[in-house]
């Protein structure tokens, strides 16, 4: 089958971009339309202005929320795994991101029943791990795309017996021109003036959308109380509210919650430093999107990003105990007290995150495509 008019399958669950893994389905699946694949996505929710896309919706149907989230997840899987199986039928290629039982590339994101490892009590989301674990199973699987190194190890902890050899790593990735088209010196004055920021202060900033216990915000206020003898620093929260997550009064006055955002990159390239102490995340996407911003990071060893930093970073950038408050806050004091440090850590941080380009990423799966291709009866042309 000629590469050029490959059908290609995205199967996700919920298509709004809010997430990484929606975000990697969508932006995957525009460079395979713009190549001239035959691309599908197959989902119950969809992201605004896709009619115009060239990327074929593929609806599932939703059951109403009274029958439970166990049976709603369940009866997507079956569903979507029906769907997809048809579309693909003469040679194509589907690939999941762990809401369907049946895929030929699997993109894993989080290794949700692995938790308990990194936070003691927390239990796993059993819908998750019990489509997830068919999956893994399934005759038809070719790849198990991971998004980090850490992830191998939590897999092969898990499923001591899966064939390794399916294993790819593969970082997500991220647009570095984004980030660049708003000025620092722009979107601190305009945040300046709309949240009334003091004119001179350092702004350390977190961004994420929730689970706000895995990612650590009690560890972050204990070590921001350490800091209060500092009056040079303020906290801004990109997708987050101030009532998702406890935070501690005495912070109140120099925290700022932004909450959900259309585009990060109107705030990040305007922060100082990027504060991220999870006790566990397989590869966030704020995280590669700060380096993209040109931001020095402090993020907890247990975090993927912390694998793609240079050497030189991870010796003041990387927390090795997530739970530990005190050596969180000297890290961040450091940051505070050095702008040259900062400055160089930056400028290595958007280096880097320039090797993970979408187009890059992008690559790397279109080689997928084809060696899955040619195991499925194709003979994508070279």
């Amino acid at each position: 089958m000629d590469l050029k008019s490959m059908r290609l399958i995205y199967v996700c669950r919920n298509c709004t971009l809010l997430g990484g893994q929606s975000r990697i389905a969508w932006e995957l699946g525009q460079r395979a339309l713009a190549e001239g694949h035959d691309v599908h996505l197959v989902a119950r929710r969809f992201p605004a202005g896709m009619e115009n896309s060239g990327i074929q919706k593929q609806r599932v149907f939703q059951l109403p929320p009274f029958v439970g989230e166990w049976t709603r997840f369940r009866f997507f899987a079956d569903l979507a795994s029906r769907r997809a199986e048809k579309l693909a039928r003469g040679g194509g290629v589907i690939h999941g991101f762990g809401d369907s039982y049946r895929q030929h590339i699997f993109t894993l994101g989080n290794v949700d029943w692995n938790y308990s490892k990194h936070l003691p009590g927390r239990q796993p989301d059993g819908t998750a791990v019990y489509v997830k674990k068919r999956a893994f199973l399934d005759p038809g699987l070719r790849m198990l795309v991971l998004v980090s190194k850490q992830m191998r190890q939590d897999i092969l902890d898990l499923l001591p017996n899966f064939d390794s050899s399916k294993f790819r790593i593969i970082y997500p990735g991220v647009d570095p021109q984004r980030f660049r088209k708003h000025s620092r010196e722009e979107i601190r004055s305009r945040l300046n003036r709309q949240l009334g920021i003091p004119t001179g202060a350092r702004w350390l900033v977190f961004a994420a959308g929730g689970d706000f216990e895995k990612r650590n915000m009690k560890t972050m206020g204990q070590a921001l109380l350490k800091l209060q003898h500092r009056d040079d620093w303020r906290m801004l929260f990109v997708g987050a509210r101030k009532d998702q997550f406890p935070w501690p009064r005495e912070l109140e006055d120099r925290s700022y919650f932004l909450g959900r955002l259309d585009d990060i990159g109107t705030v990040l390239p305007g922060c100082d430093l990027m504060v991220y102490p999870a006790w566990y995340d397989e590869s966030p996407l704020a995280c590669l999107e700060a380096m993209a911003s040109g931001l020095p990071l402090v993020v907890s060893r247990t975090v993927g990003t912390s694998e793609i930093i240079s050497v030189d970073n991870k010796a003041t950038g990387v927390l090795n105990d997530p739970g530990n408050a005190d050596q969180l806050a000297q890290l961040i004091d450091i940051m505070l007290s050095n702008e040259s440090l900062r400055r160089r850590m930056g400028e290595e941080n958007r280096k880097a995150a320039e090797g993970f380009s979408w187009e890059a990423i992008y690559r790397q799966y279109r080689d997928l495509y084809e060696e899955v291709g040619s195991l499925q009866g194709e003979s994508p042309k070279k």
